[in-house]
């Protein structure tokens, strides 16, 4: 005996390569019209389980025009589901298909096979037609009926169903629990009122044994199926009004246990329902809860509406964004897989920036890993002016402006603005140079912001605010050295590509409101001109001293590499895009 066995993942080549063959086509699992087949078995057998113990309890025995009619069309579904399933593929304990059909028979055959034949086979008109009580309504007829319970070995398939459509996210799991416990209640609630009734029948509708006593007279068959079940209802939820009650040792032994059982359905349903609905409370109340506690901070150091307001909508934004955030919902997946996801929602922002113009593709993969997502609200502070920050940002989605220091919240600096007195080191990113008064700089989505204060470790000239909602990609310094360490050739060109940019920017005239310079004179419009001019020297100085003792740190590390034969780390290194034509102070 031989299988076709593949990995899931090549499961499509498979099926195609069998095709191809021209072997008899055999259904797959996933085909649509086996999985709406499937389910239209599910609801025949739920269907019929509701029609045969109605039967049992309260239909004459014997044979029915009617009801036989529709036994035969429920019987025919699932005989016909028998050659179906002897024409289904499966899959294997390990995961991989099997399309050869004498494996697909020998497993069906092994398993579930004979309890689908058990489903189908008519025991009980076999019998009546046996015992030659067709047609006929006695004592022995009523007591063959209970030969219908095992067609209920078809509701195997209903579990399965349930189990399925939990993990279906187009199906809200509160309402999905809602209507499985319902379905489960209903169900119970139909069995017992049947079982009750059956044995009310077996004594005969005695009114001094059994619990329907003399009103049984009076009902038609309708209202002998509402009054069991609403019995049942009753002493399913505990309500206990009196008016029915068993009577007869018999009822009263099957009624205690049917409350023993209910005990546990009902801690089911309830514990079900429950548990999805204190977990939304959990999450509305850690978010009540922290924002008190914000409240109580903001009185306890004397915060302004104007921060108060900021922080809570910042709280606010980050409890809206947690379960979605790439890290919470990526934690879940292996390495290769985080990677290509960061890859089709971020790759192609971070290949357009000139910044990483020239890198190779293992960099940026190992930059797109490294970095994180946050979301600014509106009105956040992103850098500070006269900060040195060691994060690095690249703009997803939203808008930044750059703003003097005068723009700032003043609820948020502890000192005064003309306290500070930029120096020649303080630097501005070369796509954030300062406006015109009264004009403030955006910043395109799409673009790096503090590059220049990342790489050099300078402070800042300007401060950066959202304007809107902002989506970030940050990454820290820290792990930006770790990377350019296993990747030197593209570290090299990320500064390169960096100096390109500032060597290539065009000074215009500088005319912006500042406590340092006076604009009525064009003497001060001059002198403030020479000192960005000058700014910008120093900054391409300062860009080119950290590109030659970067370089400088990989040509040592290659020279010690050689002196010591070892090949590996040469081999390493030069696959990293290091020029091996390079040369060291000497």
């Amino acid at each position: 005996m031989r299988s076709s066995h593949v990995s899931r993942a090549s499961n499509k080549e498979l099926v195609n390569q069998h095709y191809q063959q021209r072997k008899l086509p055999v259904l797959l699992p996933w085909c649509r019209y086996h999985t709406l087949w499937w389910s239209l078995t599910v609801f025949a057998a739920l269907f019929g389980m509701f029609l045969e113990t109605y039967q049992i309890a309260f239909s004459p025995a014997g044979w029915s025009k009617n009801s036989a009619v529709l036994e035969i069309i429920i019987g025919s579904i699932f005989a016909f589901d028998i050659i179906v399933n002897f024409n289904l593929a499966y899959f294997d304990e390990k995961g991989n298909i099997v399309l050869a059909r004498r494996s697909i028979a020998m497993n069906y055959t092994k398993r579930m096979f004979w309890v689908d034949l058990v489903g189908v086979f008519p025991f009980y008109f076999v019998s009546l037609a046996i015992m030659g009580q067709t047609g006929e309504s006695n004592a022995l007829t009523q007591n063959l009926a209970l030969l219908r319970l095992f067609t209920l070995v078809r509701l195997h398939r209903v579990p399965k169903f349930f189990s399925i459509m939990k993990y279906n996210s187009k199906i809200s799991l509160l309402k999905f629990t809602v209507v499985r416990d319902l379905s489960a209640v209903l169900t119970w609630t139909h069995i017992w009122a049947c079982i009750m009734f059956f044995i009310a029948r077996e004594l005969a509708y005695d009114p001094g044994n059994t619990w329907l006593g003399s009103d049984i007279n009076s009902m038609t068959g309708f209202e002998q199926y509402v009054t069991s079940l609403y019995w049942s209802v009753v002493t399913f939820t505990t309500v206990g009004y009196g008016d029915f009650s068993p009577v007869h040792p018999i009822e009263q032994i099957f009624g205690v246990v049917y409350m023993i059982l209910n005990v546990v359905i009902s801690a089911w349903v309830i514990g079900s329902i429950t548990l999805l609905i204190v977990k939304n409370d959990q999450k509305t109340g850690l978010y009540r809860d922290t924002m008190h506690v914000l409240h109580k901070y903001a009185t306890l150091h004397d915060f302004d509406k104007d921060l108060t307001k900021k922080l809570k909508n910042q709280l606010q934004l980050d409890f809206e964004n947690r379960e979605i955030a790439d890290e919470q919902v990526l934690q879940f997946f292996p390495a290769g897989v985080r990677r290509r996801v960061l890859r089709r929602l971020y790759l192609q922002s971070l290949i357009n920036t000139d910044l990483m113009r020239g890198t190779r593709n293992q960099f940026v993969d190992a930059f797109l890993s490294l970095c994180k997502v946050e979301v600014f609200s509106s009105g956040d502070e992103l850098l500070q002016r006269g900060a040195v920050s060691s994060e690095l940002y690249l703009l997803l989605d939203g808008s930044l402006e750059v703003t003097s220091s005068g723009d700032w919240d003043s609820s948020l600096r502890g000192a005064r603005d003309s306290d500070f007195v930029p120096s020649v080191w303080s630097t501005a990113d070369s796509t954030e140079m300062e406006s015109a008064p009264g004009k403030k700089k955006m910043i395109p989505k799409g673009e790096f912001v503090n590059e220049i204060g990342f790489f050099t470790e300078s402070p800042r000239m300007d401060a950066i605010r959202t304007r809107s909602v902002c989506k970030i990609l940050t990454i820290t310094r820290s792990d930006y050295k770790n990377l350019s360490a296993d990747h030197p050739g593209s570290a090299c060109r990320v500064l390169a590509n960096l100096l390109a940019k500032v060597q290539t920017l065009r000074m215009e005239k500088v005319v912006h409101s500042s406590s340092h310079f006076d604009r009525e004179s064009e003497a001060d419009i001059a002198q403030a001109e020479v000192h960005v001019q000058h700014t910008q020297v120093v900054l391409e100085d300062l860009i080119k001293m950290h590109i030659n003792k970067q370089k400088d740190e990989h040509t040592t590390c290659f020279c010690f590499a050689a002196s010591r034969g070892d090949t590996a780390t040469i081999a390493a290194l030069c696959d990293q895009g290091f020029d091996p034509n390079s040369s060291d102070y000497d």
